[in-house]
């Protein structure tokens, strides 16, 4: 039991000290409110294959899971890009399993590469300030080395993470770049999507929005630079429903479960 305790304190400890870390910045300050005012729990797992993950039960409280076999400097940007996540779904006007199949995909797509290049951009401010290259290169623990390196490439020496929008956008834009990541979240919203639609209850409670098709105003302003709307202002936000790159090229394997899923009304 004293072992028990022990390690509870030390988790705790150390989630403390990871949250700490990014509420110490301008980039994870924001997403960590909209974690405090949501009640979100983070917990450390030994059992996971990812650096982070974000889940809402349906008795349970909002949990960010984190992997304990990481390092911190993962860990904080692994939540900063879990706290977005959040912020999105506080946010959002609907949730991707309260769309059509296709559109859960579509719309899932835009959410992770948003989540994508804001932990980059998190990740980027920590290494402007202290001079450690350890959260950029947390990155490649996260699988998203090329995102970083798409930041930094767009990122201007010297000015603030907070001043340029240029590199979020290019972080963003390299999201889509790898076939076998937008084909990994495809399989997984797919996933999701089915396993809430198969349950009346969960249906009800998670989904009670107009099962309408997605559009652009359904994708809220996302903010990550002061005053500035990196997507709107860069002009991608037009694009998101109209560009083949953002939600096109979805693999008939997907597309063929996709269509098996039958949409239960709420």
């Amino acid at each position: 039991m004293d072992n028990q305790l022990t390690d509870a304190r030390c988790n705790a400890d150390r989630i403390d000290e990871i949250v700490k870390i990014l509420q110490n910045t301008e980039m994870g300050a924001p997403v960590v409110e909209f974690g405090l005012m949501k009640d979100v729990q983070v917990v450390l797992d030994m059992d996971m294959e990812t650096a982070g993950y974000y889940s809402e039960t349906l008795m349970g409280a909002p949990t960010i899971s984190l992997n304990a076999n990481l390092d911190n400097a993962v860990l904080v940007v692994a939540l900063a890009h879990e706290l977005r996540h959040v912020e999105q779904m506080m946010v959002q006007s609907v949730r991707p399993s309260g769309l059509p199949p296709l559109d859960a995909i579509r719309m899932t797509r835009i959410l992770e590469a948003d989540a994508s290049a804001y932990s980059a951009g998190t990740a980027y401010e920590i290494f402007q300030k202290t001079g450690d290259r350890q959260y950029l290169d947390a990155l490649a623990d996260y699988e998203e080395e090329d995102i970083g390196d798409a930041f930094i490439a767009a990122a201007t020496p010297g000015k603030s993470v907070r001043e340029d929008i240029t590199p979020f956008c290019a972080a963003f834009e390299q999201w889509f770049n790898r076939p076998e990541r937008i084909d990994h979240y495809d399989r997984a919203t797919i996933k999701q999507y089915s396993a809430i639609k198969s349950n009346p209850l969960l249906s009800l409670i998670f989904n009670a929005e107009a099962k309408a098709e997605l559009t652009v105003d359904m994708l809220k302003d996302i903010s990550a630079v002061a005053n500035a709307n990196y997507l709107e202002d860069s002009g991608i936000k037009k694009n998101l429903l109209s560009s083949e790159r953002y939600v096109g090229n979805i693999s008939a394997s997907v597309s063929r479960l996709a269509a098996r899923i039958e949409v239960s009304p709420v």
